[in-house]
């Protein structure tokens, strides 16, 4: 099954051009926008998630290399995977228009399946580029459920210990001791819990009270 991104963004002032983009590309399964300017498509930025945006280098008003800028400058913004297209052709051309942050660059004019080639080809980076995010993800909440445990492990040992050493000299006492092995059975299941986050090597967040997450303990 292919990959299709969460959508695509065109952005060029012709609207012939955009339009035919546009049919291409979704026949092709993607999900399509287009506007005629930057300042739309910092506008369509903001109101729809595209992974993918194919950006004219000659537009009136901002250019395409000055939306280009604006988007890398955006914290929300700047994993967008941009291709320029361009009339513009000159190696000094594509070195400018990647300097500024564009990922391809795009001779207008140019071959359907080679457009078609690198959508693909970006669909495949952005995957790779998830995939490293959520593995960093996983390894800082796997590092902090392994420090809690660590921190937590030896102090729920010794309180344990003790709990077990006043309960057997507190028999005299029947509600002292039974209040000390109900502290145990509280003891031994916070040990089993530790034990569980030990093992997770795939951790996953659940909700928890107050609007907070926390690590599942179901993690596998």
């Amino acid at each position: 099954m292919k990959n299709i991104p969460a959508g695509i963004l065109i952005v060029d002032d012709d609207p012939g051009y955009s339009e035919g983009i546009s049919i291409l590309l979704e026949s092709e399964g993607y999900k399509c926008q287009t506007v005629n300017d930057s300042k739309a498509a910092l506008k369509a930025l903001d109101g729809m998630n595209f992974e993918i945006l194919l950006v004219d280098w000659q537009m009136p008003g901002m250019s395409g290399i000055d939306l280009i800028r604006q988007i890398r400058s955006h914290p929300d913004h700047r994993q967008k995977y941009i291709i320029m297209v361009s009339g513009k052709s000159t190696l000094e051309d594509k070195v400018s228009g990647m300097d500024v942050g564009a990922d391809d660059y795009l001779v207008k004019p140019f071959e359907s399946q080679e457009l078609l080639a690198r959508i693909r080809a970006a669909i495949r980076i952005l995957a790779l580029e998830n995939e490293l995010i959520e593995n960093e993800r996983r390894s800082t909440v796997l590092e902090m459920a392994l420090s809690v445990t660590d921190k937590i492990g030896n102090p729920l040992a010794a309180a344990r210990f003790l709990q077990q050493y006043i309960q057997e000299n507190a028999k005299e006492c029947v509600k002292v001791s039974q209040s000390i092995e109900d502290l145990g059975t509280v003891l031994v299941e916070m040990q089993e819990l530790l034990k569980k986050y030990q093992s997770i090597k795939d951790p996953k967040t659940i909700q928890a009270a107050m609007g907070k997450k926390m690590i599942d303990p179901e993690s596998e």
